[in-house]
């Protein structure tokens, strides 16, 4: 009875210890927003009218009313997609707009017109508007990284590295942002920092040292390259930012297993004139990663494993 005391007050300390350490580090750019304005056929505001957006892979629903003036808001939205989101108001046709697709940080402008009754359209008329170049959807230069860029673009060590230079401001090999040191930059995952504190490596990043990566790039869904954001959100650098967020479990069970390696056979020969042989080494990445629900709707899991083996001649 006492071990059972006190193995309780153990597990409520790291709980009180843990939770409060989530809430503080999960503030930041880890979700997306969407905005608008709601009116009539006249163009006239239709205050209190429901916006529904649903996150279709996991059924998740978010919700609110339109102002005064017709227009809302809707934060913390699950990043990716996609989204229906349906606005309806009373006396009015209710209107829907599908397959939506949010990006890490986007604030995603959608208005509605609703009508009084239907209106059969003969054609469709598509325009274009060029956006500023700061604005509230664009406030510095970025870069979005998706999970489908990362599974389609060519890597050989599947790291930051390689996708940040997406951005024609990164370095591709070495982490650096606009000529900036990489012990300037800023990595977070989740809102939580994973910044090399010694400044030992080369990458800029945990276990750089031991060509490692502090989170296996299965477990991203996506990530932000930022330069120089004129946004509150993103602070503690004066190089780069790399914003990530992980993967989440959804309505559906997925997995993966996955293998990546390379060795001498896949190199050239010394620049020189000898052309040698490069000596023997290896470089293995082994993965699995499985998510799905728990309770459909409401509660989810997801869980990844990533094995590096990495051997190099003296």
């Amino acid at each position: 009875m006492k071990l059972l005391v006190k193995n309780s007050f153990f597990i409520f300390i790291l709980l009180f210890i843990y939770l409060p350490g989530r809430l503080i580090f999960g503030q930041g750019a880890t979700t997306a927003a969407i905005n608008g304005i709601v009116t009539d056929q006249n163009g006239l505001p239709l205050p209190s009218a429901t916006v529904i957006a649903v996150h279709i892979p996991s059924g998740t629903q978010y919700g609110t009313t339109a102002r005064i003036d017709g227009k809302y808001n809707i934060f913390g939205l699950r990043v990716g997609g996609p989204y229906t989101i349906t606005v309806s108001y009373i006396g009015y046709e209710s209107q829907k707009k599908e397959n939506i697709h949010l990006l890490l940080g986007q604030d995603l402008t959608t208005n509605f017109d609703l009508s009084t009754s239907a209106v059969n359209l003969s054609e469709v008329t598509v325009t274009g508007q060029r956006n500023a170049i700061i604005s509230s959807n664009r406030t510095g230069s970025f870069e979005n990284v998706t999970a489908q860029q990362m599974q389609q673009i060519p890597t050989v060590t599947r790291t930051f590295q390689n996708f940040a230079k997406l951005s024609p401001l990164f370095s591709g090999t070495n982490m650096q942002a606009a000529g900036r040191n990489n012990r300037y930059n800023n990595i977070q995952i989740d809102g939580t920092q994973y910044n090399d504190l010694f400044g030992l490596g080369s990458s800029g990043t945990p276990g750089g040292q031991t060509n490692s990566n502090p989170i296996s790039m299965d477990a991203i869904q996506e990530f932000q390259v930022v330069i120089a954001p004129y946004d509150v959100k993103y602070s503690g650098f004066t190089g780069g930012g790399i914003n990530a967020i992980t993967r989440s479990g959804t309505n559906y069970y997925q997995g993966s297993a996955y293998f990546y390696g390379r060795n001498q056979n896949f190199i050239g020969r010394s620049p020189d004139t000898l052309k040698k042989r490069y000596g023997t080494f290896n470089d293995d990445q082994y993965g699995v990663r499985f998510g799905g629900p728990i309770i459909k709707d409401k509660l989810f899991f997801f869980t990844n494993f990533e094995l590096t083996d990495h051997t190099a001649p003296i």
